[in-house]
């Protein structure tokens, strides 16, 4: 598993492409004019930015794929793949509560 998190974290780190650069930039873009933070008036925001961004990722990676890995191990230790696969939105729910308070506990604190 430690592979895993490790190959996906390293995996935000690879070459893009052109497209994604793209997407990526005008996305930023719309972001700045529709919100205009004070990154302009205080530099040192751009810091917390780049941490944070940073920091989300780390979270996700080493935090909330561990819990759903588990997750799936202890839904499987109590019922058969078949069940699993016929009730799969409701045993799909500790594994969506679980990615929300990872990412949203990551953005209380940013």
């Amino acid at each position: 598993m430690l592979e895993r998190m490790i190959d996906f974290f390293l995996s935000w780190f690879t070459n893009p492409s052109i497209l994604g650069i793209g997407l990526a930039l005008v996305f930023g873009v719309i972001w700045l004019i529709g919100y205009w933070p004070p990154l302009f008036k205080k530099p040192w925001l751009w810091a917390v930015l780049v941490i944070s961004a940073f920091l989300s990722l780390a979270a996700v990676t080493f935090i909330q794929i561990p819990l759903q890995v588990w997750t799936g191990q202890a839904l499987g230790r109590f019922w058969s793949q078949e069940v699993l696969m016929g009730w799969l939105l409701l045993a799909g729910i500790p594994q969506i509560l679980y990615s929300g308070l990872v990412q949203e506990g990551l953005q209380a604190r940013a």
